[in-house]
């Protein structure tokens, strides 16, 4: 049976008297233990849910494989037009034009990132590229692995820790610079990462500290040592480029003494959304060979890059599309075309430029029916976030929003999970033994 068909069993074997006041007293429990680790936004689904690891692996090639064709698109846009012009093709703000690792973008030896998939009757389609280290909800795994304890899974049958493939990726990294110390680092704007409602630094640092052979520290931009500033020190960058408040000083005090920081922001050109539409436009043009072509038509909504002089086409058939501004983040930009009419989403839309939008086609994604507290049912929007570390390949962490069709916890109109990746064998034990004490 698929993943989906054994977790629908599961929701339904959770969800019998003998087990649903357990998962539901335990979901309680995670839930005070991620408020005391910073986390108030994120609320927890009300039932554990399943994924398949050879699909996971499956899927995760296809990412590393997305993220090679981005690279070598911009390796060839760099050739055609020089670097000066690159960042003028990709509207590349002057503050952040001197914070881009060049090495980083064109070949990623520091690949950090999660991408977002919508699960159709076609298979998985990557909908965001979020390929930055200070991606955050690889804790959540945490959560899924208590519960599938409590449920009766083995430890040895449990997936890797995706934080423990992180650390083993930034340990290896910090040791490639030789480095004496390795820091997380924050921005202390709106509290810093706990204090804007994210779980802490805490767990990744105690995850790297396992792995490193030398001291991790957790600081921002005001608690940084300055005795820290040099080659010796390896910083993993964990606050958002657009937190940054001090017109970059920061950044440009730690490089200029020679700090390797991963990542810059190489990382956000990356995850403009307009790689969609370039990947589309390299496939439409012939531009890819018969691998980037078959991935980009299975992995990839169909995508165009707006402007003015073809937003009315656009409009025409809107029913059919998503709108996307280029470069936002947190469940902002984006506008499903059947739930707005043509002149709200004209103005939307010119209120930035047409030129910082695209259009991607609808998907109709596959939902899931989850118990709620009143004990009924509640269909829910799903997304599957995949995360990569290197080559380490990890999923998932399931979002599922009863209230819109875009699914996003910074938002407020998601609750998450992690699906928890199984073979069939352990999916159907599992599933079995609990079926058998219900």
């Amino acid at each position: 049976m698929s993943a989906r068909d054994d977790t629908e069993r599961l929701v339904a074997a959770t969800t019998r008297p003998a087990w649903a006041g357990r998962i539901d007293a335990l979901l309680r429990e995670k839930r005070i233990e991620l408020d005391s680790d910073g986390g108030h936004l994120l609320a927890l689904l009300t039932r554990p849910t399943l994924a398949d690891e050879a699909e996971v692996q499956t899927l995760g090639a296809d990412g590393r494989a997305l993220i090679a064709l981005q690279s070598r698109l911009i390796t060839k846009e760099i050739d055609r037009v020089g670097r000066d012009g690159f960042l003028d093709l990709m509207a590349v703000p002057d503050l952040f034009r001197r914070f881009v690792n060049w090495d980083e973008l064109c070949d990623p030896a520091y690949l950090v990132g999660r991408l977002d998939l919508l699960e159709t009757d076609r298979g998985f389609i990557c909908c965001e590229i979020n390929v930055d280290s200070c991606v955050a909800g690889a804790e959540i795994y945490d959560v899924g692995r208590d519960v599938m304890q409590a449920l009766g899974l083995p430890d040895t049958r449990l997936p890797s820790r995706p934080l423990d493939d992180l650390a083993a990726l930034v340990a290896e990294r910090a040791e490639a610079h030789e480095a004496g110390r390795i820091v997380i680092l924050d921005w202390s704007v709106g509290g810093g990462t706990g204090g804007k409602g994210y779980l802490s630094f805490e767990r990744m640092r105690a995850a790297v500290a396992r792995q490193a052979d030398c001291p991790v520290h957790i600081a921002d931009e005001l608690s940084f040592d300055p005795a820290w500033l040099g080659p010796e020190t390896f910083v993993h960058r964990g606050f958002m480029m657009e937190e940054i408040s001090d017109d970059g000083r920061m950044l440009d005090r730690l490089l200029d003494a020679g700090t390797p920081v991963y990542s810059t922001f190489e990382a956000d050109i990356r995850m403009d959304k307009v790689w969609f539409a370039r990947f589309w436009e390299a496939r439409r043009n012939g531009a890819l060979d018969e691998e980037e072509t078959a991935l980009v038509d299975r992995f990839v909504p169909e995508s165009w890059e707006l402007s003015e002089d073809r937003l009315d086409a656009f409009l025409a058939r809107k029913d059919e599309l998503i709108f996307k501004i280029r470069r936002a983040f947190g469940g902002k930009g984006i506008l499903i075309g059947a739930e707005e009419s043509a002149d709200s989403l004209r103005a939307e839309i010119r209120r930035s430029s047409a030129a910082n939008w695209i259009a991607q086609a609808m998907l109709a994604p596959l939902t899931l029916d989850l118990p709620d507290t009143t004990g009924g049912a509640e269909t829910h929007e799903l997304v599957y976030g995949l995360y990569l570390y290197g080559r380490r390949a990890n999923g998932f962490m399931l979002r599922g929003s009863t209230r819109s069709r875009v699914v996003n916890v910074s938002i407020g109109n998601a609750r998450i999970n992690w699906a928890m990746a199984l073979s069939e064998a352990d999916r159907n034990a599992l599933i079995a033994g609990l079926e058998a004490t219900a």
